[in-house]
């Protein structure tokens, strides 16, 4: 994971999620200015949307977040529902982001101290 902020509008960073069964910290392109309630909402491109799936999967043992590889359509499966949903891409400087949790999950915004 590379803190490096590649996002189109130089908006991204790591953003953790302090889960029931473990802490995840991911790097996200795009992080809203907005927050929700305190938290971040951040957005994932398609390989990060694929290495969270695989963080929550290796913490949960199901697929929590899935990805179809072959046509990057992203569901998630939440506590609560009965069903995955599609998460739908917003489009951002030409580029799909896909908002997991994005006013939702309680995601914070990791700052370096240095």
């Amino acid at each position: 994971m590379s803190p490096t902020d590649t996002s189109p509008d130089g908006n991204g960073g790591v953003v953790v999620i302090d889960a029931s069964q473990g802490a995840v910290a991911i790097h996200a392109s795009h992080i809203a200015e907005d927050g929700w309630n305190g938290f971040a909402r951040p957005s994932f491109t398609i390989d990060e949307v694929k290495v969270l799936s695989t963080h929550l999967t290796g913490l949960y043992g199901d697929a929590l977040v899935a990805v179809d590889p072959e046509t990057d359509t992203v569901t998630v499966l939440e506590e609560g529902y009965e069903e995955p949903y599609k998460v739908e891409p917003v489009l951002i400087d030409g580029v799909d982001f896909y908002p997991i949790g994005a006013g939702a999950w309680t995601w914070e915004r990791h700052l370096d101290e240095g």
